[in-house]
């Protein structure tokens, strides 16, 4: 009904959105940084107006990356397959595109996260170095989804994590992305993180690469305490998981 919210899907899992469609309002094709705004903006301006719960659905459906379920219809093969796809709104685009953030550093960062008043499990800041990944593997959802690769400028991670730092209060930073080891100033930020040693703050290095793994920066990690690594043995079957 028109006092029901708005349900929206997106992440990874919304790129095959079909087994799910029943049940969602829309879902937001891509990264979040591009039109959340205008999607937003645009549900405000129909409130305003006094617009109805579709008429806002028509007005997302014209954004790009948008894709309302119920403005399509569609057939599938016997294999469970799709066989075709047609809008059946004018409003509704023919082909829903993904959102891509060309220059991650234009669209800022949250540098004053919500400290949670519980014990959670990632109790920490979370600093996103980079996004995409370098190798490409066809078998690897996440390194197809978030390509191309593109790297944060150090000077602007440097900046960010001070302040998240300050502003939490917590004491262990994580470095984000697909594989940590690969982003080319890891180095040179590890070596600006040390410097929060003498506070206690303590460096997790998730998703790292055994074959671009650099044991001088896992000494400077470890200076401060045992530190969490993660590394990532990566394969298209399990019998060459098993082999790594």
């Amino acid at each position: 009904t028109e006092n029901d919210p708005i349900v929206i899907g997106g992440g990874p899992c919304a790129y095959n959105p079909e087994p799910l469609a029943d049940f969602f309002d829309l879902f937001y094709i891509g990264e979040g940084e591009t039109v959340y705004f205008e999607l937003m903006d645009r549900y405000k301006e129909n409130k305003k107006a006094g617009g109805t719960r579709k008429q806002f659905l028509e007005r997302a459906a014209e954004i790009p990356g948008i894709y309302v379920p119920a403005f399509y219809d569609v057939t599938y093969k016997k294999d469970g397959t799709i066989e075709c796809f047609r809008p059946n709104n004018e409003h509704a685009m023919p082909v829903v595109t993904k959102q891509i953030v060309t220059d991650i550093d234009s669209v800022g960062y949250i540098e004053k996260p919500l400290v949670p008043f519980i014990k959670v499990t990632q109790d920490r800041v979370v600093l996103e170095i980079q996004r995409g990944c370098i190798r490409g593997c066809r078998f690897c959802q996440a390194g197809m989804i978030y390509r191309p690769t593109r790297e944060r400028e150090v000077g602007m991670l440097k900046a960010c994590a001070r302040e998240m730092l300050e502003s939490t209060g917590h004491e262990e930073i994580s470095l984000s992305s697909l594989s940590s080891s690969d982003y080319s100033q890891l180095a040179e930020l590890i070596n600006y993180l040390i410097e929060f040693k003498e506070k206690g703050v303590n460096i997790s290095l998730p998703s790292l690469r055994i074959d671009a793994f650099s044991l001088d920066v896992m000494s400077k990690v470890q200076d401060v305490r045992k530190s969490s690594l993660t590394f990532a043995p990566e394969a298209g079957s399990q019998r060459l998981r098993n082999v790594i």
